[in-house]
């Protein structure tokens, strides 16, 4: 409901006049705009993603609560990038997936805390221009639909564990921004 998907082409972006590019900078539902249009995103925006990822050539973008994300793929991981309509950087996810990234202090607290039993889910690094990272674990109980998010600081302590059954868009902008 509050994301708009679409793609970033570097031809259709060359192809738009300025004018045509000023009208695609507001969180509106584009729908209903020329497919051309709704495709790109502002120059700031671009500009900030290029200067982070200078090497990247595949961009899939969405919307989330008035942001604009870019899904890249970096290092070998799946990326989403958060930025706000100024071009400002303001989160950072990578997809580790596993446990094989994750400082070691994480690991270790998580192996021997209370929910080490559960079955791994997911690992996300969840970084920001202004405050600590976190490293989010995604469990799911044996034999259950249950879910739970357990925040991790990068020192290793947990922060929040919280049930994220049947939620959608657990670590989007409503989570962290």
């Amino acid at each position: 409901p509050n994301a708009t998907h679409f793609c970033y082409s570097p031809t259709t972006f060359n192809a738009l006049s300025h004018e045509q590019l000023q009208t695609s900078h507001s969180f509106r539902d584009t729908s209903s705009m020329p497919t051309r249009i709704s495709r790109i995103r502002p120059y700031l925006v671009q500009d900030s993603l290029k200067s982070l990822y200078p090497n990247i050539e595949a961009v899939g973008w969405t919307t989330d609560q008035g942001y604009y994300v870019a899904s890249v793929q970096h290092d070998g991981y799946d990326t989403k990038v958060w930025f706000d309509i100024k071009g400002h950087w303001m989160m950072k996810q990578t997809d580790w997936q596993v446990m094989d990234e994750v400082p070691e202090a994480v690991y270790h607290n998580f192996t021997m805390g209370p929910y080490s039993t559960d079955n791994l889910l997911d690992v996300t690094y969840v970084a920001f221009p202004d405050r600590e990272a976190q490293i989010i674990i995604l469990i799911g109980e044996d034999n259950t639909s249950v879910q739970y998010q357990l925040f991790y600081s990068p020192d290793g302590a947990l922060n929040t564990a919280r049930n994220v059954t049947n939620q959608s868009n657990i670590l989007g902008a409503s989570t962290f921004l």
